[in-house]
């Protein structure tokens, strides 16, 4: 998963490029993570999801890697926004 030692952290981002799924599961979270402080919101978590399904990258491993990496962002950063909507808006 993304959460690879810091030290492999630093090696990418200044950068080298992703051996491991773990790797290329940080690589994936990192650019997702950026686009989320941007603008924390269900249209960013929309348009990072388009981008995970309709743009696949070059092999089945960063495919992989990225929708690893889509799953671990939504349960962490899109549940929780979600549930916080929930809470002050009132359930369906």
């Amino acid at each position: 998963m993304p959460f690879i030692p810091k030290k492999e952290r630093e090696e990418i981002d200044a950068g080298r490029k992703p051996r491991t799924s773990g790797e290329k599961c940080y690589f994936h979270y990192v650019r997702m993570m950026k686009r989320w402080h941007r603008s924390p919101r269900w249209t960013t978590a929309s348009e990072i999801y388009a981008d995970v399904v309709a743009t696949p990258p070059s092999s089945p491993s960063w495919q992989q890697a990225k929708e690893l990496a889509w799953q671990v962002f939504f349960a962490l950063h899109v549940k929780p926004y979600e549930i916080a909507k929930m809470e002050k808006n009132g359930d369906i």
